[in-house]
């Protein structure tokens, strides 16, 4: 498949499109070469038929053209012909022009656009103007439009379409799925692509504006940049971490557009900066709360990891940013945490309230979730590796509903191991709350999916917090043997939509207690490189078995558009002498019904894999992903640093 920006990427069930162009004249240094009436081109399995009308009155102005004889008549057509077949060429693309299906419209790319007009049975239904009314459409650099059209399988238009000099007019069938339109690629600093035995994927986080208008990235690096979408200009780019940029959320304070950023450095410093200058309002050095290390070797490709970061952010309506400063590392032997939720005042930066309000937690923090309002928060302490200590207070593997407003414990659930095969439960980033905060749902490293009804907590007698327990429970990766070997698969991602709790389980894992050493993977597990959709009732709607491993759960603001990536962690499958894994995005329209197959949209596929973190803008128009290059077992390099911006 070609790598030329803007290219159609089409699903393997879309049919062939038929097309039709008219142009003026082709021309030649000395004028007009010939006219014809029509020139039809027809693309059936890259295969084209081109059919020419000629006038029969060539230079009607000279006499001595009706004069031809036949042989020159003939080899005069053949010429024609062949420079037809030059000028037009074998591709769309060669022609000069892209017509093509999109999620709620019609994409047309055409250097020089300058204006398109879109007819259904000989009736015009869109007219697009360079400089007049944009009429909802979009233009993005490069001269890619975005046509607003509601359109069905099968339905046919005709698409005439101008260019600064060419006129084009193509007649398109709707295929079966739409393709995805890329709008852009930015590339990034230069990274040392990472292999299976040595170094790290770059992490990278891109976050979109509110409206959608802007994307931030932050990179491996440290480097933060804001990108205009439409024009992909770029609005400021600046060093702004000695570490990585780990987290960006985007705020409003008093009319002015904001962005928070956290980083993962020995300092662990969180920032206010105006959006669009990138002009620093304030800071907070984590480090002095949650303490500072320094890694035990020079030759660490883990270090960055172990200094002090902000592991989540979440700006709440009024500006108030809600963080998670982590702090995890080994100090003489042992392993040591240090972590605290803070909620910021967004104009003065002061700290509205910590979580504990006295002292930092033992256990690791790696994620959580807030309710739209900000009335509620949702998290689950977990370590890794046994701490150096634990808390009289707080429990490790337990899931705590904190008040977003006061920073109080409202409930908590002390979640039981899955013993033998695990010691304590744990999240990486499955926990979610649902927008009203009415519903949580929790996916652990042992499994198991769990929902909840926060309001359901009671008091218990010797209790330091009123408990709760989940509505029902999903053993959906847990253990199962193959041969001798007990193999799981981790929940790694949870998300909830308006009526839908969403699972996504990336791969296979052998327990640590189940066995001693280190030991191969026998067979994946069943649930593996999965996504799951379950309704509230704990009934399972769909589900979705991904081409690689699967990563994340990105919703847009109303939940109907879903989107996962293919991601570097599932490689260990795939790069010894298994199949190759997909890279790139899925995209889901929940709304549909039937299968995870009839609600997939479309598949978006990368030449390399895919970081882990991805965004997708609030109405769901926009989706982030950022590529990332790394050397296979044969050295051969697949990928680059770069962001894909996809509709």
């Amino acid at each position: 498949m070609s790598d030329m920006p803007g290219e159609p990427l089409t699903d393997a069930g879309m049919q062939g499109i038929h097309s039709t162009t008219t142009p003026k004249s082709l021309t030649t240094s000395r004028g007009p070469l010939f006219s014809a009436d029509i020139v039809s081109v027809s693309e059936e399995d890259s295969h084209f038929t081109i059919q020419v009308n000629l006038m029969r009155n060539l230079n009607r102005s000279n006499p001595t053209s009706q004069h031809l004889s036949g042989l020159r008549r003939l080899s005069l057509l053949f010429s024609l012909l062949a420079l037809l077949v030059l000028v037009l060429g074998c591709t769309r693309e060669q022609a000069g022009v892209q017509v093509y299906f999109v999620r709620d419209g019609l994409a047309v790319e055409l250097a020089g656009l300058k204006m398109v007009t879109v007819r259904s049975r000989g009736r015009e239904v869109f007219r697009w103007r360079k400089g007049g009314g944009d009429e909802g459409a979009v233009l993005f650099a490069g001269g890619r439009l975005l046509v607003p059209l509601r359109w069905n399988p099968g339905d046919k238009y005709g698409v005439e379409v101008i260019g600064r000099d060419s006129l084009f007019v193509k007649e398109v069938a709707a295929p079966l799925r739409p393709s995805p339109m890329l709008v852009r690629r930015l590339d990034l600093e230069s990274v040392i692509p990472f292999s299976a035995d040595e170094g790290t994927a770059p992490d990278t986080f891109v976050k979109f504006s509110g409206d959608g208008e802007y994307l931030a990235i932050g990179s491996f690096h440290g480097y933060l940049r804001v990108v205009e979408v439409k024009t992909g200009r770029v609005v400021f780019k600046r060093k702004i971490a000695e570490g990585m940029v780990k987290r960006i959320g985007w705020g409003e304070l008093r009319g002015r557009r904001v962005l928070y950023v956290g980083e993962q450095s020995p300092d662990g410093y969180l920032y206010c900066l105006d959006a669009l200058t990138g002009e620093e309002i304030w800071k907070y050095r984590l480090a002095d709360d949650i303490e500072t290390s320094r890694p035990g070797r020079d030759d660490d490709r883990y270090a960055i990891y172990k200094f002090p970061g902000v592991y989540q952010l979440k700006v709440l309506p009024g500006g108030d940013v809600v963080v998670a400063g982590t702090h995890g590392w080994d100090r003489g032997g042992r392993r040591v945490y240090r972590c605290m939720v803070y909620r910021f005042d967004g104009v003065t930066g002061e700290v509205k309230w910590r979580w504990p309000s006295d002292r930092p937690l033992p256990y690791s923090i790696t994620w959580f979730d807030v309710s739209a309002g900000g009335e509620k928060l949702l998290l689950l302490t977990s370590a890794w590796r046994p701490s150096e200590r634990t808390d009289p207070a707080y429990g490790n593997g337990t899931l705590y509903c904190i008040n977003g407003v006061t920073g109080e414990v409202e409930w908590e659930y002390r979640v039981p191991p899955l013993k033998p095969y695990y010691e304590t439960a744990g999240a990486w980033q499955g926990v979610a709350l649902s927008s009203d905060g009415r519903y949580a749902a929790v996916g652990l490293n042992d499994g198991r999916g769990m929902f909840f009804d926060t309001e359901r907590a009671v008091k218990a007698e010797g209790k330091g917090f009123p408990q709760n327990s989940p509505l029902w429970i999903r053993e959906i990766g847990t253990p199962v043997l193959i041969g001798r070997i007990p193999v799981s698969s981790y929940i790694s991602y949870a998300g909830i939509g308006p009526d839908a709790v969403y699972f996504v389980l990336p791969g296979t894992s052998v327990p640590s207690g189940a066995v001693r050493g280190k030991v191969r993977k026998p067979a994946p597990h069943p649930a593996a490189g999965q996504l799951y959709a379950f309704g509230f009732d704990g009934r399972l709607r769909w589900k979705w078995k991904s081409y690689g491993s699967m990563q994340g759960v990105y919703l847009s603001g109303d939940g109907r558009w879903l989107f996962t990536v293919n991601s570097v962690a599932g490689m260990a499958g795939s790069r010894r002498g298994g199949a190759a894994s997909f890279f790139g995005a899925a995209l889901f329209d929940t709304e549909r019904n039937g299968s995870g197959t009839d609600r997939l949209v479309y598949l978006y596929p990368t030449e390399g894999p895919v970081f882990f973190m991805a965004d997708i803008s609030a109405d769901g128009r926009y989706i982030a992903l950022v590529e990332v290059p790394f050397r296979d077992e044969r050295g051969t390099v697949r990928g680059r640093y770069r962001v894909h911006i996809i509709h």
